[in-house]
């Protein structure tokens, strides 16, 4: 188990029976009621806070606080808030490079993060693989695609397009190498070997007669990028897609600060001819007005988002009117997260056009795509 845990709750009586509760099961442990406690135990061996988020120092300025002085626990929410708020505070945690180990709802039972504690710690390996430093050159040299099916609702078995995923080392987040700590040109060298990747696997489909098009994801720091973006017509065509054939999906959930950037380089890729679409529609905050200040030929819903309409925790018109809006001016909806029948169902009864999930399977390497059953 962890070496070091901190309990952080203004219930300082509960602190003293988690670290009780904790120590008799041979974890270090400590707690802290008070902003000043907290503060004065926020140090490099704590491996693992677990956060009560109704604190004077609530737990998204204790986050940015640890942001603040370079520290990286893992966390465990601890909290009796609405849902939404908790996911709201795990949102935040990981955007700013947080691990989140797990959720308990109050009240538990001290048992209950004891067995939290241990389930974390039999994963650690993999935890280890993601938080290893980052070594951006061997990424660029070894990282591989895996393609996932987008299939239309009307015709399920119609496979309409590909995603490209980025894999590289198991427990690996691929998203870590489009953070703002990776140099630019860098990423634009990933970009372009997933492109190269991309292109010998849509060759290798249009071999044996099942061309279709492939979406790459780009951040809107790389979509506004003068080098890669002036290069992308020359890329595609020598990576080998025909005219057309390499779409691109601007990750929705990082920064759109610069919008009139965004716009001008999203228009300019529009008309040499590529096809854009928002991925993660939900994650970040584009408005329907932004929206509409980009050449879009597709926007695709979060699966999150969609999962959270089907649960009742968002209202499913929201939905409706996203996709009708969407329908009004002349841009497709995929629903990303279709796992079951009945998420196929569902998104075919909102209304969207496309469908994407592990319903049709797990995304797979481009030579199994075409291997004989």
């Amino acid at each position: 188990m962890p070496a070091r845990v901190l309990i952080v709750d203004d219930d300082a009586d509960l602190g003293e029976e988690l670290v009780m509760a904790l120590e008799a099961a041979g974890v270090d442990a400590d707690s802290a009621a008070t902003p000043d406690d907290i503060l004065t135990r926020l140090r490099p061996n704590v491996e693992v806070i677990v956060l009560d988020l109704s604190m004077p120092l609530d737990g998204f300025d204790l986050v940015d606080e640890l942001g603040r002085r370079g520290l990286s626990p893992a966390i465990i929410i601890s909290s009796a808030q609405d849902p939404r708020i908790v996911k709201a505070a795990v949102r935040h945690a990981e955007q700013a490079g947080l691990t989140i180990t797990g959720a308990l709802a109050k009240p538990y039972a001290p048992s209950e993060l004891v067995a939290l504690l241990k389930d974390a710690k039999a994963k650690a390996p993999a935890a280890a693989a993601a938080d290893a430093p980052l070594d951006v050159e061997r990424a660029a040299r070894e990282i591989t695609v895996a393609l996932q099916s987008k299939r239309r609702l009307s015709a399920p078995d119609e496979i309409v397009a590909y995603e490209a995923l980025l894999r590289w080392t198991p427990g690996f987040n691929p998203e870590r190498l489009f953070e703002a700590s990776v140099p630019l040109d860098a990423q634009r060298a990933i970009t372009e070997r997933i492109i190269a990747l991309c292109g010998a696997a849509y060759a290798t489909l249009a071999a044996a007669g099942r061309a279709r098009d492939i979406a790459v994801n780009l951040t809107p720091e790389l979509l506004c990028d003068h080098d890669l973006s002036s290069r992308l017509p020359a890329l595609a065509r020598d990576s080998g897609f025909a005219p057309g054939a390499l779409s691109l999906e601007l990750t929705e959930h990082a920064s759109l600060n610069d919008f009139t950037a965004v716009a001008s380089a999203a228009s300019r890729l529009a008309m040499r001819g590529f096809k854009l679409a928002i991925d993660d529609f939900g994650r970040g905050s584009t408005s329907f007005e932004r929206l509409l200040g980009l050449p879009l030929a597709e926007l695709k819903i979060d699966k999150e988002i969609f999962w959270s309409c089907l649960s009742g925790e968002l209202p499913a018109a929201m939905l409706r009117e996203t996709i009708a809006f969407c329908h009004a001016h002349d841009i497709a909806v995929t629903v990303e997260g279709i796992e079951s029948e009945s998420h196929l169902a569902a998104a075919r009864d909102l209304g969207a056009d496309y469908g994407q999930g592990y319903l049709w399977g797990r995304p797979a390497a481009p030579g199994d795509l075409i291997a004989p059953n």
